[in-house]
């Protein structure tokens, strides 16, 4: 049972705070303390123990994506080029707090190592 759960529009950790992430809502209440809340934002929820954040993405989570007209890259500034799918790529993205920019016809996420995938072509 839920005991608390204030909503809030956004949250900024403490570089020093280990985040755990946690697979389903149910067991992040089950580690709740009577005197504890959950919070949560548009894309998770929180639960803060001293210098550890448990966290648990909401079933429909996106990560923060940027829509562009273009994207111009150096192509030599990455050492590896790699495709994956649409699903993967969001999922690392949400789950690294990356920012993705989207394309007409792909996602991509400009780092060390260029992570892109394929948008599917509308019918």
């Amino acid at each position: 049972m839920v005991k608390k759960i204030v909503r809030i529009s956004n949250i900024e950790l403490s570089d020093f705070m280990c985040i755990l992430n946690i697979d389903n809502f149910s067991r992040l209440v089950s580690l709740q303390k009577p005197d504890e809340t959950i919070l949560e934002t548009d894309r998770e929820y929180f639960l803060i123990h001293e210098n550890l954040a448990y966290r648990c993405f909401k079933e429909k989570a996106m990560p923060k994506t940027l829509k562009v007209n273009s994207l111009e890259l150096n192509p030599d500034g990455f050492s590896v080029k790699v495709c994956v799918e649409k699903d993967v790529l969001l999922s690392f993205a949400l789950r690294n707090n990356m920012l993705v920019f989207e394309t007409e016809d792909q996602y991509v996420i400009p780092t060390d190592i260029y992570l892109f995938a394929k948008k599917e072509k509308e019918k």
